[in-house]
């Protein structure tokens, strides 16, 4: 009399187990995880650099736009100094001029001189050779130069700098230089950048020729250069 009992028993237990696992999964379903947000502090990717100029005019135009307003950077920049599209060319080391920079068609070139500092931001546009080919003439210009005369007939000395921020690849070259002067040694940094068919030359110096105080401020000015160039070009 008692198994009937026990195979109540057993059926309630059944049932109970399987209304505690619950559903069933439809066939098929599989478990995902759970996407992993994208890191806020990530920077969106620039984009793609603009066609090449179809004329000077255009390149001329384009340039220009590519210099950054530094009027709040510091007080001495609130206004800039000078400014021109006379001079096409870019810096050059140990030689006249890069091969490729005799087929530049326009440039722009924005000054700022004032006590303690001393700013040139220079953006050149080519209508036939891209930007990338001036940076890798300048690379190979600097295996090799150490020192060279400037126009004004000082000695300048190439000093090694990779600042940090600034990205190590090929559309990119940094280096500062010293000087001897008559009041002692004066120093400034470059960096040159290339996009597309644009080269863009930021030259400056702060502390009235410190070194130090240079490679500083020229690092702070990367993003504000890049940003306008990146923008224009």
């Amino acid at each position: 009399m008692r198994r009937p009992v026990v195979s109540i028993i057993l059926s309630l237990l059944v049932v109970g187990g399987l209304a505690a696992c619950g559903a069933a999964e439809p066939a098929g379903a599989q478990w995902q995880a759970a996407a992993t947000p994208a890191s806020p502090t990530a920077k969106p990717a620039p984009p793609p650099p603009r066609p090449a100029p179809k004329n000077k005019e255009e390149a001329g135009r384009q340039a220009r736009l590519a210099l950054a307003d530094l009027s709040t950077f510091r007080q001495e920049t609130a206004e800039h100094t000078s400014e021109n599209s006379d001079d096409w060319r870019l810096r050059s080391l140990c030689r006249d001029i890069l091969p490729s920079d005799r087929l530049a068609s326009a440039g722009r070139e924005r000054r700022w001189v004032k006590s303690p500092i001393w700013i040139r931001q220079h953006v050149v546009g080519y209508l036939t050779v891209p930007g990338r080919k001036l940076i890798g003439e300048l690379r190979t210009v600097l295996k090799t130069c150490r020192s060279y005369r400037t126009s004004e007939g000082r000695t300048a000395t190439i000093v090694p700098w990779t600042p940090a921020g600034v990205p190590a690849n090929p559309d990119v070259v940094t280096f500062c230089e010293r000087q001897q002067t008559d009041d002692g040694p004066l120093s400034q940094c470059t960096i040159m950048m290339a996009r597309g068919s644009y080269v863009l030359n930021l030259d400056a110096s702060d502390g009235d020729g410190d070194l130090k105080k240079s490679q500083a401020m020229v690092a702070k000015l990367y993003p504000l250069v890049t940003e306008a160039f990146v923008k224009a070009t």
